[in-house]
């Protein structure tokens, strides 16, 4: 959704991305290509979006774009030469999250996509990654089997769980950032308290 709610992006199956009204319903614009997943943020109405490109038979490239939110037209792009398996967007859509096969989280500013400074989060691939929805927290999934809680602007360890099964396919804050969840392949929802968990740490 965008700030406002009345806009909704999808990814489609094809790879194109379509801004739907969630008044009307009604497709409003297609961006046509092969994008993997695609969020509202930064200002004025803007989209930033992954589509991986080939460079070679085995290179590929993961693109972080920055689209108009009315055309869809490509404004910014940072290149990624890492697989991105997730994106996420802050709150305030003013940060940019990825996160895949290094290991790390690599952060941008979403107006700019100027890289911030990011950290080594996992010991394998991160497939899940969620803001906190009131402070400067990111949390971390991965196919290492744990679940990781930062604060994101000095890359500070808050806390971890561990025993998660298979590769996590979605991680979400409750509203009020006092739960955490965690689904993926092993088809079990698992849902941490995380209420004594704030950005200044323990």
């Amino acid at each position: 959704f965008n700030a406002e709610g009345d806009r909704l992006v999808a990814t489609l199956r094809n790879g194109n991305l379509e801004i739907l009204s969630t008044k009307s319903g009604q497709t409003q614009f297609t961006a046509v290509g092969s994008y993997l997943r695609a969020e509202f943020a930064g200002s004025g109405g803007r989209l930033v979006a992954i589509a991986p490109h080939t460079v070679k038979a085995d290179a590929v490239e993961f693109h972080l774009r920055q689209l108009d939110g009315a055309t869809g037209k490509t404004l910014l792009t940072a290149t990624n030469r890492f697989h991105v398996q997730t994106l996420a967007v802050s709150s305030d859509r003013r940060l940019v999250a990825l996160g895949g096969s290094d290991h790390a989280v690599h952060l941008f500013d979403a107006d700019t996509l100027r890289e911030q400074p990011g950290f080594r989060a996992h010991d394998s691939d991160i497939g899940a990654l969620t803001f906190h929805p009131t402070q400067p927290i990111l949390a971390t999934a991965s196919a290492d089997g744990s679940v990781k809680v930062w604060a994101h602007r000095t890359g500070k360890l808050l806390d971890y769980f561990l025993g998660l099964a298979g590769n996590p396919v979605t991680l979400s804050f409750s509203p009020n950032g006092r739960l955490l969840m965690v689904d993926g392949q092993e088809r079990t929802t698992r849902v941490y308290d995380v209420a004594h968990v704030t950005a200044a740490g323990p």
